[in-house]
């Protein structure tokens, strides 16, 4: 299995899968393994894929030694499977959780305790499966599979979680006592993109967050994790700014547990633009130039309100855009 195949498995996005197969010589082991464990794939694939690119590691990339190998990756996410077995002692608590559209929280839904994990996941099927595997796909709802261990002191010890999506894939787990938060959901995943200054863009990171337009300011390096920067709408109809590798645009502020928005992201069509009057306005001004992407970011961090980082859509056309056009003319 090459790079391109597992690129086109894991990222769901034609722009991103497009991009990343034409650059995947210049990705790194840490990269690879990243965007392979981020993505919303069984663990039992993760560790098939895993343990290919083990076979072929030095010649992917030199390992880093502050990163985990592929061979590591692999025994890591089978050792994660194989405690999907219990053991005397030992039982699991399925707890439910959707995402409050007022606020941007995590409500508990219900709790409902299982000695048998395939018993549990049947139980999430037989909820939401009968309207479809499309619609489970797309429901804000996910299930956190605990994991609780009897103690000599009969007590119970919390000890592994695995995150299982309402279609009833286990995709990631998080292991209190050995490898953390490597196989947990990650929200911060770092690829380079082929988007530039202007581009109107749909991050969509279902279950934990509902699609959302946003509009391409700056790309900087296209390396740095904090050089895209892009201008969404918050709801009480001022724009803000922030890294779109990091999810801060849902809610007005960072929501988590949230998938990478890099996995789904789409450039939008000028006719699926047509709504987003001011979008369209900032693009058409910005047009694919970095340096008044740049320019706009510095202007909305001078400007903006330093308590809430937010500015009117107003200051951006007839403070910035107006004056940058004259100072050209």
């Amino acid at each position: 299995m090459n790079i391109d195949k597992i690129i086109t498995e894991v990222i769901p996005s034609t722009d991103m899968r497009d991009y990343l197969i034409a650059h995947s010589a210049k990705l790194s082991q840490f990269q690879i393994a990243d965007m392979i464990l981020g993505a919303e794939l069984p663990l039992t694939r993760k560790s098939e894929i895993m343990e290919v690119l083990a076979k072929n590691e030095k010649g992917i990339a030199a390992k880093s030694e502050n990163h985990i190998s592929f061979a590591e990756h692999a025994e890591n996410l089978h050792h994660a499977v194989e405690e999907l077995t219990l053991k005397p002692g030992e039982l699991f608590l399925l707890s439910g959780y959707y995402r409050d559209e007022k606020d941007g929280d995590c409500v508990l839904f219900e709790t409902i305790p299982f000695l048998d994990c395939e018993k549990a996941v049947q139980y999430i099927q037989s909820e939401y499966e009968p309207n479809g595997r499309e619609a489970a796909d797309n429901l804000p709802c996910w299930y956190v599979l605990e994991k609780w261990v009897k103690e000599d002191n009969e007590h119970f010890t919390e000890t592994t979680d695995w995150l299982i999506s309402a279609n009833g894939k286990i995709c990631y787990v998080y292991n209190r006592h050995e490898y953390h938060m490597e196989y947990w959901i990650n929200p911060d995943l770092n690829l380079p993109v082929p988007y530039r200054a202007g581009d109107i863009v749909r991050v969509d990171c279902r279950p934990f967050a509902m699609p959302k337009n946003v509009l391409i300011v700056d790309t900087g390096d296209n390396t740095d994790c904090c050089s895209l920067q892009a201008l969404y709408l918050k709801e009480n109809g001022k724009y803000a700014l922030g890294a779109l590798k990091h999810g801060p645009l849902f809610k007005n502020r960072r929501v988590y547990p949230c998938i990478s928005p890099l996995y789904r992201i789409q450039k939008l069509s000028s006719e699926e633009t047509e709504a987003e009057f001011e979008f369209r306005i900032i693009s058409e001004f910005l047009n694919g130039n970095s340096k008044k992407g740049t320019a706009l970011e510095q202007y909305i961090y001078e400007n903006c309100d330093k308590k809430e980082y937010q500015i009117n859509f107003e200051s951006i056309v007839n403070d910035f855009i107006t004056k940058y056009q004259k100072k050209a003319d």
